[in-house]
């Protein structure tokens, strides 16, 4: 017997709700998490996703057409039947990987990100990232990043922004919908090493011929005048140090060695998986696995030896096809188990 679809009770929207007024509401409360606030959790999201329908109309005025729930999940979303899918899109916007409207899902993953559809058939993501009265950093980072003279910059490796939208007190930053960069399979050591290169350089169906990486997350993001010191600067800004295993830092410490060190972590168990083929990059890891900020290489300096390693591979090397994709810190590699994804860039 099936089961009973769930009946969702949404709350009424006015334009007095209190999470118009405040871009950080609309993630989801810490206290839900704890053991029996599940139903904290469930109406934060039936509410969070009403004020997302709420503002349909005036995404509409702008061209953009939300994605719509699922009777069954309100955070599984899919695109609306018009306007169609543009066929073939052009950078900045993503390659689809899929054909039909229903395989292109939207898993909302936090309470301030929606996916919406424009009028030419492109597919975006909006994301809210500031009160409109008190500017965020966030904002600020992504309003940098995305001036004439910076956008142009070959280095900047960071998700372009289409537009920034103010409704109420909230800004929202349109941008194109790209996938995690690790959800579709890599198939040879080429498209391995092109991956780890280009995040490297940003901070630092994968053809490196046709294939981007781009940053786009800045949400907890700090900003710091140009002239301190990326070796020797100390602050003690939040960091969530538990998200990559790492001791919390009692006191101040250098931000800019602590990030790298978080960016080293996730690419050792991207690519050291290819040490079989790759020797080199088992020592190249361990040397910037360091904890000690003052010694540890670099993003700079680490970039320039990647590319050494990347120069010495012969082409058969980097065309060797490759069954694995994950490496953890005890040598297990883990082989492939491919994962669907619906834009990749």
């Amino acid at each position: 017997m099936d089961r009973p679809k769930p009946v969702w009770n949404y709350p009424l929207i006015s334009c007095d709700d209190p999470l118009l007024q405040k871009a950080y509401d609309w993630e989801f409360p810490t206290s839900s998490l704890e053991e029996g606030k599940q139903q904290e959790m469930l109406k934060h999201i039936l509410h969070v996703t009403a004020c997302w329908s709420f503002l349909k109309p005036l995404f509409s005025s702008h061209g953009y057409t939300l994605y719509r729930s699922t009777d069954d999940n309100p955070w599984n979303t899919y695109p609306e039947p018009l306007p169609k899918a543009v066929r073939d899109p052009k950078y900045p916007y993503a390659r689809r990987g899929y054909e039909a409207d229903e395989d292109g899902v939207f898993g909302v993953n936090s309470g301030r990100t929606w996916a919406a559809r424009d009028a030419l058939g492109h597919d975006v993501v909006i994301k809210i990232i500031s009160d409109a009265d008190n500017p965020s950093n966030e904002f600020k980072v992504l309003q940098y990043l995305n001036e004439e003279g910076v956008r142009s910059n070959p280095r900047n490796l960071t998700i372009h922004v289409l537009e920034f939208l103010t409704f109420y007190n909230l800004v929202f930053a349109v941008m194109p919908r790209w996938d995690s960069a690790f959800h579709a399979d890599f198939g040879t050591v080429a498209e391995v090493m092109q991956c780890g290169e280009q995040i490297l350089e940003a901070i630092g169906l994968r053809d490196p011929s046709v294939t981007r990486y781009a940053v786009y997350d800045f949400g907890g993001s700090e900003i710091y005048p140009r002239e301190v010191s990326l070796r020797d600067f100390r602050a003690n800004p939040w960091f969530k140090f538990s998200n990559y295993g790492l001791p919390f830092r009692d006191g101040p410490f250098n931000p800019f060695a602590v990030d790298f060190l978080s960016v080293v972590i996730l690419l050792q168990c991207r690519v050291r998986h290819i040490e079989n083929i790759v020797p080199a990059v088992g020592p190249y890891f361990d040397r910037l696995m360091s904890y000690d900020d003052d010694n540890r290489p670099t993003a700079r300096e680490a970039l320039v030896d990647f590319r050494q390693i990347i120069s010495q591979l012969s082409a058969s090397q980097l065309s060797e096809k490759i069954s694995t994709h994950y490496w953890e810190d005890d040598g297990v590699v883990y082989k492939k188990a491919p994962l669907k994804s619906t834009y990749y860039k």
